[in-house]
């Protein structure tokens, strides 16, 4: 099985717009149903993003389900109108392989990570995306079928949305004063004096939280574990 990154100058729907804004940077993601786009602006003013976003809904016919936007970001949610004639994603299914959320444009390249299950669909998929534009294969690397699962994503709600507020902040203030260094380079009581709480309360904010934390990354250790060949069984090595 190859994972292959394919940056393509096509001159699609998405990629048109990147190569309009080349200093625009964003990603995709889609069900065949929906587009979820998020923009990051830089430079550009968000309301130039904005109209010429709405320009291209409405020229494939489209609608926007769900719109927010800040300063330096535009985020938003279409009816999918996908298909091989305008789309990556669709030719890559249409070859029998599968794709890595999130796609991302950047200088006018369509960059998207493609699972193929032998060199031949590789091929194809490649000729097949070259034929919308300049293409080129970025990386390619083997993986044995097991380890397939080591490519999905992992969204940072099933992280981290059972922590508190509380224990995000005490995580965050931890890691970055150095208190998780060998040798820390703080005192616990000095950071729970800068959230002005007790060092038992400070103490119990982040071990509830780093609890909450493990008991998410346990399983995916484990499937990770299975697809290495490390059964994870606990035994510690000898040191030396």
């Amino acid at each position: 099985m190859d994972e292959i990154t394919i940056e393509s100058e096509n001159d699609m729907l998405f990629n048109g717009l990147s190569k309009r804004f080349p200093d625009l940077k964003f990603y995709r993601w889609c069900n065949s149903t929906v587009d979820y786009l998020e923009f990051l602006t830089g430079n550009y003013k968000v309301e130039e993003i904005e109209k010429a976003f709405k320009e291209l809904v409405k020229s494939v016919n489209s609608r926007i389900i769900s719109y927010s936007f800040s300063n330096s970001r535009v985020s938003a949610m279409i009816s999918c109108r996908c298909n091989i004639n305008n789309s990556a994603i669709r030719i890559v299914e249409s070859k029998n392989c599968m794709w890595k959320a999130p796609v991302s444009y950047y200088r006018g390249s369509e960059t998207i990570v493609v699972y193929s299950p032998d060199e031949q669909h590789s091929l194809d998929v490649f000729n097949a995306l070259s034929k919308t534009g300049p293409a080129s294969i970025r990386e390619k690397k083997s993986m044995k079928m097991e380890g397939f699962v080591k490519g999905f994503n992992i969204s940072l709600e099933d992280l981290f949305g059972d922590l508190t507020d509380r224990q995000v902040d005490a995580i965050l203030r931890a890691i970055n004063s150095g208190y998780f260094e060998i040798p820390r380079k703080v005192h616990l009581e000095n950071l729970a004096r800068s959230m002005n709480l007790s060092k038992s309360t400070f103490q119990e904010h982040i071990s509830i939280g780093l609890q909450r934390i493990m008991e998410q990354i346990g399983p995916l250790l484990s499937i990770y574990s299975s697809t290495t060949g490390n059964p994870g069984n606990g035994e510690r090595e000898s040191e030396d």
